[in-house]
């Protein structure tokens, strides 16, 4: 092979790389070979790209077995991801036997080496005892260290264990400076929380107008249980005007989402709100 068609195979295969390391799905059939090329290689964040396709189906059909295959190379090289994700397997028991203890063992291996994700899920290890024994303390040890690196769900769970004290002092404050941060960054469940907080001035002074926006965020974000308190609040003027076709809409919406409670409020309030 000429000098000419190694450079030019060279610049493809390191700019497919590129790609594959920043996490862009890659999926005509040029880059996928290149993909597989660099895994068969032994490149372990190629190994552990190729299993996540093959783990969601994307751009690959569906194979649990052969995914679970490339995550075990992969972990086996010590890359974060392959370990989080062959965790995560086995945890679902998806191409491999369900296995919590090994489970957790890929969870430490990743939250080891400061991978937020596997700091997360090693927390929820601890938290629910699954593959380890319970430990509230420990639990909060490894949320801790994942919402230190922006992980919402993390810190949505922080909210809830200084909330009730689990493996922390009760701390109302504090559980609302960690529903805050997941909140501004997005997490549907930390919506719900903070408008709680706010509503009850639960570690923050009462404030209906601001329990009342988190409502419209969360609802906003597609949130059943937040379109649900968004339509209780028009219903009741809570922090807004009372305005029952804006309840009855969110109302709706909550029920079709799944929120069982809110078809119960639409029956009893029937008269009102209509059909």
């Amino acid at each position: 092979m000429s000098m000419k068609k190694l450079k030019i195979i060279f610049i493809f295969l390191f700019f497919t790389l590129v790609f594959i390391l920043k996490g862009y799905p890659a999926f005509s059939a040029g880059s996928l070979t290149a993909l597989k090329f660099l895994a068969v290689q032994g490149n372990a964040k190629a190994q552990a790209r190729l299993g996540t396709l093959y783990y969601l189906g994307r751009g690959l059909k569906k194979d649990y077995r052969q995914a679970v295959y490339w995550f075990t190379k992969s972990a086996r090289q010590g890359d974060a991801l392959g370990e989080e994700l062959l965790g995560d397997a086995y945890f679902h028991g998806n191409g491999v036997a369900k296995n919590y203890v090994l489970a957790a063992y890929w969870n430490r291996m990743a939250a080891g080496q400061g991978y937020a994700p596997g700091e997360e899920y090693l927390g929820d290890d601890y938290y629910y005892g699954y593959g380890v024994k319970q430990d509230y303390k420990t639990a909060v040890f490894w949320y801790e260290k994942a919402a230190g690196q922006g992980n919402t769900r993390a810190e949505t769970f922080l909210g809830d264990m200084y909330a009730a004290g689990k493996g922390v002092k009760r701390d109302y404050k504090t559980s609302f400076y960690w529903y805050e941060k997941a909140a501004s960054q997005g997490d549907p469940g930390a919506t719900v929380y903070l408008s709680n907080d706010y509503y009850f001035g639960r570690g923050v002074p009462e404030d209906l107008g601001k329990a009342f926006y988190w409502d419209a965020r969360g609802a906003a974000g597609g949130n059943p249980k937040s379109q649900f308190n968004l339509g209780w609040d028009f219903y009741n003027g809570i922090g807004t005007t009372v305005d029952y076709g804006k309840a009855k809409y969110w109302m709706i919406k909550a029920f079709e989402g799944g929120y069982k409670p809110a078809g119960q409020f639409l029956y009893r309030h029937k008269k009102i709100l209509g059909p």
